[in-house]
């Protein structure tokens, strides 16, 4: 019985997560623990969103970050910029701080964000690298904006909605480059392929 509430999550167990033990998203260690079967840019520990709106944000990341790959010669400069979000009963700004401080997400070109949200008192929090597409005051600026919504436990809706506003500003636009619809050219091939094909049929 012991060994069975020792693989429990945390939150059923009635504790709560510190910096020192919270489960790192990236890792494939945590799949289960955050919510989702893969390493994601969300955890959710608490199972406090539903899982289709686990898999949604964690879409809007993954297109945040592609969308953020820049040009330059350098390195940094061609980065993209990661963006994690992160459930906790309770915490704050220095919670939020010390545990992107553990994380150590880029820890060269410091364009990290890490997105926080204490379910118990339904705030939004963020610890957001020096490089980053936008600062700190901007996203606590836009996050007050939502508010509400993320009071009103509407989680997934608020969440977008800063992220939109965020990347608007910046002129980021994040259609995920990867899924985007083909160009007319990329069904060329296939169909002359096809009209040879039915050719030799008749």
């Amino acid at each position: 019985m012991l060994f069975l509430l020792a693989l429990l999550p945390v939150s059923i167990t009635g504790q709560d997560y510190t910096i020192a033990d919270y489960p790192d998203p990236r890792s494939p260690s945590n799949e289960l623990v955050c919510g989702l079967k893969y390493p994601t840019y969300i955890c959710d520990p608490y199972m406090y969103l539903t899982e289709s709106e686990r898999f949604r944000i964690n879409q809007i990341l993954n297109n945040y970050e592609n969308a953020t790959q820049g040009k330059g010669s350098g390195r940094c400069s061609r980065k993209s910029s990661q963006a994690y979000f992160i459930i906790n009963e309770y915490g704050d700004q220095s919670f939020v701080d010390g545990l992107a401080k553990r994380l150590k997400i880029d820890e060269t070109c410091k364009k990290s964000v890490l997105i926080f949200l204490s379910s118990g008192e339904r705030r939004l929090f963020a610890a957001v690298d020096q490089n980053a597409p936008f600062s700190h005051h901007d996203f606590m600026s836009i996050a007050a904006s939502q508010s509400q919504l993320i009071k009103e436990g509407r989680t997934f809706t608020g969440f977008g909605n800063v992220i939109k506003e965020l990347t608007g500003k910046q002129g980021i636009n994040l259609v995920n480059k990867r899924i985007i619809k083909a160009s007319p050219q990329s069904f060329a091939l296939p169909l002359i392929m096809l009209i040879i094909f039915l050719r030799v049929l008749l």
